[in-house]
């Protein structure tokens, strides 16, 4: 019989198998699949139903040429990947001089994207910043409309339409002081208010605007 382990401790050691003892719906007391939940057993007899075998057979006549790509592409895929964890620093070599034969094609390429979105660039930035810093979190352009809804489309601090005027991403507490780059830290300034604030304690920032004693 398997060792009885959990769900995430199966995922956390990196196996592709997990057994906790207990039955499933179907009563099988077996190991299932970590990244589905699914029980081998049950598995085992979903493949040998006539309807899934016929719905392969179908599938495959429909979609043969489809089948052998992908076929095609992830043996080539598996081959790329055992030859990189093979030749660490050959890949590396020859990844540097790709990029310095390709170095002027590439900025342009990113000056273009930045001009094209750049308020995802803006938060790309941040999320580099932090991780640079070794700052826990990362956020999304989905929390920072999140984040602008929530406040109304009004500066924190003054509470002047955002709208009216340029406005930037804070951190609460400043990444510098240990502040994570969490939705939860993040508010959104007016241009100025933020370069007042700056990277100042939010208790002190907040004795200087006369909020606190």
């Amino acid at each position: 019989m398997s060792q009885t382990i959990s769900r995430d401790e199966a995922r956390h050691a990196g196996l592709a198998k997990y057994f906790t003892g207990r039955a499933c719906c179907n009563g099988h007391v077996a190991e299932r699949y970590t990244c589905n939940y699914r029980c081998i057993e049950c598995d085992r007899h979903w493949h040998k139903d006539p309807k899934w075998i016929a719905y392969q057979k179908r599938w495959s006549k429909e979609n043969g040429e489809q089948r052998r790509t992908n076929a095609r592409l992830n043996y080539n895929r598996e081959r790329k990947a055992a030859w990189r964890k093979a030749n660490p620093e050959r890949y590396a070599t020859l990844q540097r001089e790709w990029y310095q034969r390709n170095k002027a094609n590439l900025q342009e390429i990113r000056r273009t994207w930045r001009a094209t979105n750049p308020d995802k660039a803006k938060i790309y930035y941040r999320n580099y910043r932090a991780k640079k810093r070794q700052s826990a979190g990362t956020h999304s352009a989905e929390d920072i409309a999140a984040i602008y809804t929530m406040q109304r489309g009004r500066c924190v601090d003054c509470g002047a339409l955002l709208q009216s005027r340029k406005w930037e991403v804070d951190h609460i507490q400043p990444i510098s002081q240990g502040g994570s780059n969490n939705k939860a830290n993040l508010q959104i300034l007016c241009r100025p208010c933020n370069r007042y604030k700056a990277d100042k304690d939010p208790f002190r920032h907040a004795r200087l605007l006369g909020r606190l004693l």
